[in-house]
Parts: C-alpha cells; sequence; structure tokens
C-alpha cells in the first residue's frame, strides 16, 4: 500500500503544482523501513512509479539526512516540468564567480569508472559535508584569520564572502610559504592558495585523494552553496568509524575460537558440518552458523564449564552473526547504534570468559 503522506505529496505535485520535498530518512519511515536494503529500494520505487512521481536526485544515492524533491515522473519522458526546471535553476547552474576545481592528472583518472559514475560512499556520508563553515573574510587581517585559527584549533580556514563565493583557503602552510616569499603578508588575500570544491555527491575516496594533496576539500551541496569543509582530522575519523566494526568482529571471531579449541576436540569440531558446508580442519574453518549449531546443543553446552545461560548466549550469537554480515560486505549505510554496542559489549563479555 501507498503511504498516506506519499499519496498527499502526488496531490500536491500533480495537481496543485506545488513543491515538496522530504528527507531520505523520512521517505523510508513512511514505509516502516530504516535501511536500503535492494527490496526496500525496490518497494519504495514502484510505490513512486504507481502514484506518478521521481526523487530528485535519487533517494538511492541520497545522504540519510539530505532533502529530496518529488517531482513528476512524466518529467523523465517529457523534458523537464516548469517545477522541475525551477529546481535545477537552483541546484545546476552554477555562480559566476564560483571558481571551479580541476584536478591535476593523478587525481582526475579514477580507480575504476564505477567509482566515480556511482560511487557507494559519498562525500555526503562526511558528517563535515554537512555543517557551517566557519571563514574568514577577504580584507580580514592575517591576525585576525590566525586569531580565529587559534581559538578553534584549525589548520586551515577558507576565505569567502559569501557561501557561494570562495576566493581561497588560509592554512599555517601557506602563511609560512607567504612570508618565505617576502611578499606582504598582512591580509588574508596575501596568504591563502586556491580552495580545491568537491560536489557533496562525489566518491569519498576522491574527497580523501584531494585532502591528502591539498590538506583540506570544501564541499558544495545541491544548491551550489558551501556547505562544509573536510580536513585529514575528518578523514581519520570516519575510517575509524568504518573500521571500528571490522575490528570488533575480528576480536569476537578470535575469542569465540579459544573458548571452542579450549574444550572441544577437532572431531567435535568437524560434527557440525553438514553436506553443503565447506571442508572443516579446524576452529578456524568455522562460520558464524556452526559456531552456533555447536553451542547450542546442550550436551555440547555444558562442556564449557561456565555459568551462563545458553539461550540469552546463543540469541546474542546470532544477533552479532547478522550485524558481522553487514560488516563484511561493506554496508555503505553501516551499523545501527545498536549493533555497534551489540559487537562491543559482546566482546567484553567474551574477554571475561576467555
Amino acid at each position: 500500500m501507498t503511504p498516506d503522506p506519499l499519496t498527499e505529496i502526488a496531490d500536491d505535485v500533480l495537481n496543485h503544482s506545488k513543491r515538496r520535498r522530504a528527507k531520505v530518512r523520512t521517505l523510508l519511515g513512511w514505509f516502516g523501513y530504516s535501511r536500503r536494503r535492494a527490496q526496500v529500494v525496490s518497494e519504495i520505487s514502484r510505490a513512486l512509479e504507481s502514484v506518478g512521481l521521481r526523487t530528485q536526485p535519487d533517494f538511492q544515492d541520497e545522504f540519510f539526512d539530505n532533502q529530496v524533491y518529488f517531482v513528476p515522473m512524466a518529467a523523465v519522458d517529457d523534458g523537464a516540468s516548469e517545477q522541475e526546471n525551477e529546481i535545477e535553476s537552483q541546484v545546476i547552474e552554477p555562480p559566476e564567480e564560483i571558481e571551479e576545481y580541476e584536478p591535476p592528472e593523478e587525481i582526475a583518472a579514477p580507480v575504476t569508472l564505477s567509482i566515480i559514475e556511482n560511487p557507494t560512499f559519498r562525500v555526503s556520508h562526511f558528517a563535515s559535508a554537512r555543517k557551517a563553515v566557519v571563514h574568514a573574510l577577504p580584507g580580514d587581517t592575517i591576525s585576525q584569520v590566525t586569531t580565529v585559527m587559534l581559538l578553534k584549533d584549525f589548520d586551515q580556514i577558507p576565505i569567502m564572502r559569501t557561501t557561494r563565493e570562495v576566493k581561497g583557503v588560509v592554512s599555517w602552510k601557506s602563511i609560512a610559504q607567504a612570508n618565505a616569499s617576502g611578499k606582504s603578508t598582512d591580509l588574508a588575500t596575501h596568504c591563502m592558495t586556491q580552495p580545491q570544491i568537491i560536489e557533496q555527491s562525489d566518491s569519498m575516496f576522491e574527497a580523501v585523494d584531494r585532502v591528502l594533496k591539498y590538506g583540506c576539500v570544501l564541499v558544495r551541496n545541491q544548491k551550489r552553496e558551501i556547505s562544509g569543509i573536510i580536513t585529514a582530522h575528518d578523514v581519520a575519523k570516519s575510517f575509524h568509524e568504518l573500521a571500528k566494526p571490522y575490528l570488533l568482529v575480528g576480536e569476537i571471531e578470535r575469542l569465540l575460537r579459544n573458548l571452542i579449541a579450549n574444550h572441544f576436540t577437532q572431531e567435535d569440531i568437524r560434527s557440525v558440518k553438514k553436506d553443503d558446508d565447506r571442508e572443516i580442519n579446524d576452529v578456524t574453518d568455522l562460520t558464524f552458523g556452526q559456531y552456533r549449531r555447536l553451542l547450542e546443543n546442550p550436551v555440547n553446552w555444558e562442556r564449557l564449564s561456565i555459568n551462563v545461560e545458553r539461550s540469552i548466549f546463543i540469541a546474542r550469537l546470532e544477533e552479532i552473526r547478522i550485524a558481522r554480515n553487514e560488516v563484511m560486505h561493506f554496508d555503505p549505510e553501516g551499523l545501527q547504534p545498536e549493533q555497534k554496542r551489540q559487537l562491543w559489549e559482546f566482546a567484553n563479555f567474551l574477554h571475561g570468559l576467555c
């Protein structure tokens, strides 16, 4: 069934020429979902088509908290509708004075075409890509600029007149270079370098390449406004968040294997193999499903000699198995906060047992 909010939006857009939009997270919530699995995307796409709508940009690609507009499906075949043209004029036409970024050859060439054409991990996944940017004005003195940088603990700060007019970036390095050249360093404009600008919809990996080379990149949103800045600190923090669940899963597997290896023989371990399972030679060949198969047997459980409720342990092991599969398949939307907490709790729990 089509959710009532979507039906109301279709009426507003198609019959009353109103502009309507919603966050991706909200759209999914209307259907009772919080993640974009393949079947979820298919279901929502069919519902949109059934009421004659599509989203712009495509809800499949946008960050959860970004807004998407609902536009007539007919606009795909008939060119852009009047409503869509209005949106496009705000989103796509660049202001005259924006300094466009031309990447150097080693960055311009993508690792694979698919990463640039349809990136899974987008710039918008960086939290700092969606935060107001502290900036200085072109006429500010370098003393004013460095004072703000020290107060905010910044390594760099953009020089902007408006959110659409970027003049450059001042960093401690650019200040040192300006001083070394013997030129005047009185104003921010005397010490700034060319700004590096990237779109929210671009690949996260392209942003990382530029940050490594230039120290930071500015992020531009659909309205052609500077919506954030990505620095080396942001890159490190983001990849730490991506790597932490992976490391926790590895720690849990190591602890489970130690627990099993200390109480079961090789023959016991091989006994959980089913006909279509791969060969099991030792505990390192076991999957999470096989851990469960081994330990949910009451006789095997008793051999562990631990005073822990078996049903609760097995239920949590199944939750960890689901989280582990999402981690190992590199789900671009990451784990839910509850799943991250479960991984951390189970790792600590196993440390206590082993």
